[in-house]
């Protein structure tokens, strides 16, 4: 089956943020280390389910239980950007009340052949949250220009991509008995956003550390 056009966009995107990572690992600190092993584990991810699908296994599982790591990673991430205590300890909640949460449907309402949507959306509200959070704080301790940071590259692609699969999963089921072009275009349009967070972390692996006020 011939792919669209974006989806190579997507993986050439992840895999650029992966290398990059990689090349510059050594370099980075803390904070930026967090970010590589996001964006390996991104790519990783990405890479086996796509193998999985080629062979005609399964991947649905993969996805799902992806989600909780996704989350902690870029949890981390933020963590060690921001300084404030208050941003701090919101991110260790969302992220706690999450693998809670996601635990808890994991065993009672797990269904292995079918996307879990419900742990989808809350996900993307979870990093939605996490990341404005962490914008605002870091915005607020900056002693430079906002835009320098690796936060700021970081925080911009968790918001955009977040929000932009949250109004796509939400609104799935009224898409799906819309016209066919709609549906393909609303994907797309999120195929676009991953596109661009996975530039921005690129962009974020790029950025010199920035030390806070």
């Amino acid at each position: 089956m011939k792919l669209p056009i974006l989806v190579y966009f997507v993986v050439g995107s992840s895999f650029l943020a992966a290398m990059v990572a990689l090349v510059r690992y050594h370099r980075l600190d803390t904070a930026a280390k967090a970010l590589a092993w996001l964006c390996i584990a991104n790519y990783c991810e990405g890479a086996v389910a796509y193998i999985l699908s080629l062979r005609k296994i399964r991947n649905l599982e993969l996805l799902n239980d992806y989600r909780p790591i996704e989350l902690f990673l870029t949890a981390c991430v933020f963590y060690f950007m921001v300084q404030s205590r208050t941003a701090r300890r919101l991110l260790v909640l969302c992220t706690s009340i999450f693998v809670l949460v996601w635990i808890a449907d994991k065993i009672f309402l797990d269904d292995p052949g079918h996307l879990n949507n419900r742990m989808a959306l809350l996900s993307r509200v979870v990093a939605v949250i996490m990341s404005i959070a962490s914008l605002y704080f870091g915005a607020k301790e900056s002693e430079t220009l906002f835009i320098e940071r690796p936060l700021f590259w970081v925080g911009t692609a968790v918001l955009l991509y977040s929000s932009g699969t949250l109004l796509v999963l939400g609104l799935s089921n009224q898409l799906a008995f819309m016209n066919r072009e709609i549906f393909i275009m609303a994907w797309q349009i999120n195929w676009i956003l991953l596109i661009m967070a996975n530039l921005f972390y690129t962009k974020g692996l790029l950025c010199k550390p920035q030390r806070p006020k």
